[in-house]
Formats: structure tokens, sequence, C-alpha cells
């Protein structure tokens, strides 16, 4: 994992293996495009001996968090099965991925966790060998501990589906009833208000709403509460 990710050149790539035949990969298929963290997803490909002697292949199966996920690998290994073929023939491997698969440990959460976006699914006769690919999208449930002050941003907490509500809410106290249907400018059409709102971090928008400290507190107090809900 460390190797491939940081791009460092090695003699014998992991999974490596010489034969006196060879294999060829085809039809990789997933039994579904998403999944979520109750799911299970079929991966199956077909492994051909395309040469003139029986053979045996490692064929594996690895992951790719594909969102940009900060400290993950640029692909984890999650399964292997030793196909044994006759000259011309062809077996299909199937493995199976759950949440757990596309998961790392998460220390503030205390359990293990893949956070929503697109995974890679990879096929291949060694690391530095990828035959297959594909991807599914997952969805979790899953919500991360918040740490909220005065540097948490409107768009972070209109993301999360614990604080959203609040946020609308001080949202229309600050702003007036205009502010109901756009959360003064968090949903508009222009991309740079839209930007604008959701960058703003909670001391700007006490400073802007000119909140007094009591009401500040209050509203720090009342995410907090929330997140933690």
């Amino acid at each position: 994992r460390y190797y491939d990710t940081k791009k460092q050149p090695v003699r014998w790539a992991f999974g490596h293996g010489l034969s006196y035949t060879s294999f060829a990969y085809s039809n990789l298929h997933l039994s579904a495009a998403s999944m979520g963290d109750e799911d299970v997803l079929s991966v199956s490909a077909d492994i051909t001996n395309t040469g003139n002697r029986s053979g045996k292949e490692a064929v594996q199966l690895y992951v790719s968090d594909r969102n940009g996920t900060f400290g993950r690998p640029a692909k984890e290994l999650k399964g292997f099965t030793k196909v044994s073929l006759a000259p011309g023939e062809t077996k299909t491997v199937t493995w199976q991925i759950r949440a757990r698969d596309l998961s790392y440990y998460h220390t503030e959460l205390g359990d293990w966790y893949a956070p929503s976006g697109t995974y890679g699914i990879l096929v291949g006769s060694a690391s530095d060998d990828i035959r297959l690919e594909g991807e599914v999208n997952f969805v979790t449930a899953k919500l991360l501990p918040m740490t909220i002050d005065g540097t948490t941003t409107l768009g972070d907490l209109m993301a999360d589906p614990r604080t959203a509500p609040v946020l609308s809410e001080i949202m229309k106290s600050a702003f007036g009833a205009a502010a109901e249907n756009d959360n003064a400018g968090m949903n508009s059409d222009d991309a740079t208000a839209r930007a604008t709102m959701n960058a703003m971090p909670l001391k700007s928008l006490a400073s802007f709403a000119a909140m007094p400290q009591e009401q500040y507190d209050a509203m720090l107090q009342g995410f907090r509460a929330a997140a933690e809900a």
C-alpha cells in the first residue's frame, strides 16, 4: 500500500508470480451500481487460460477510495482466489464486498467508517498489473463527530442533517423572511454568492448579523447540542 501510494518502484510488486502459461481477464461484473451500509456487493470476473499448458492464477481484488480521503492508500487488497485452469478453459471468480471493506478506522468516531462517494473495484494479477476496473457509489448513514466553534463554516453545518435545521432557523432569524427559501444565499443560483455563504465561518455570521455575545454563545451551544443528539 505504501509503495503504490508513494509511486516508489519495487523489484517485485505485491502478488507478482510467474507461470508457464498466460491468462486473460474479462467480463468484470458488479451486482449493483451503488450500495449502503448494510448492502453486499457481488463482484465477479472471468479468467481464461490463453496458453497451451495447465496453470494456476492468483486473482486479486483491490478497492480504491476515490474521494480524496486524507491518508488512505491508493488501493487495498480485499480478497484473492487461486484458480486452476486447463489450456483454453475459463472460470468465473466471485467475491463479496461489504461496507467494512471500504472503510478505515476513524479514531474520533471509534468505529470503522467509509465516506459516501465513489470507490474503484480493481481486479488484477498483481498490485501493479490491474486488468479490470469498475466503480461503485457508496452512501453511508454514519455521521462523524463535529467540533463546532467560531471557525465552523455555514457549508459544513448545512451539509450535516443534524445541524442543517438549526442553521435554517438562525438564518431566518438573522436575515428575515427573505432567507426562508434560500438560506440567505446558500441555495442561490449565483455560484459566487453560494460559495461565499458556504465558506462563511460562524464568527463572521455573528459579526455580520450584529449578534451580542450572549446570542453568539447560545448559537454555538445550540449547534453543539444538535451535533451530539
